[in-house]
């Protein structure tokens, strides 16, 4: 909710501006918590399937390079379209966890409020003076 909340008070064209969150925008640190919690889905349905747990690589610059591959497909896509696909993964993500046995808090909560706290702050940055 608190994501929400800060993501309606940040006009689109901001979220839109290129290079507003490091190189990202803000459409595109949408598509990133929103490939995360494909990914969380990705890895019950894998456990549901009985094999084993498995995440992104973090060594050698590979997650880096993960974002970058799961974020890059979303650029040419519109604000609404982003928006449609994170609140689709997100209700995706919690309708599986309500019905996987695997799906235990150390995979979903790392894909969605911890994530969301880790990225809070840079959305807060977006958000025109006048609005804080």
């Amino acid at each position: 909710l608190e994501l929400k909340r800060l993501v309606d008070a940040i006009p689109d064209d901001v979220l839109n501006r290129p290079n507003s969150i490091g190189a990202w925008s803000g459409k595109d640190l949408l598509a990133h918590l929103a490939n995360w919690e494909e990914e969380g889905i990705a890895i019950i349905e894998r456990l549901d399937d009985g094999d084993p747990e498995q995440w992104p690589e973090k060594t050698n610059g590979s997650f880096d390079a993960w974002n970058e591959e799961h974020v890059a497909p979303w650029r040419a896509r519109s604000l609404a379209e982003v928006n449609e696909y994170l609140q689709d993964a997100h209700f995706s993500l919690m309708d599986l966890a309500e019905r996987s046995r695997n799906a235990k808090p150390e995979i979903v909560l790392p894909v969605t409020s911890e994530h969301y706290d880790k990225h809070l702050d840079d959305f807060r940055q977006l958000i025109p003076k006048e609005k804080r």
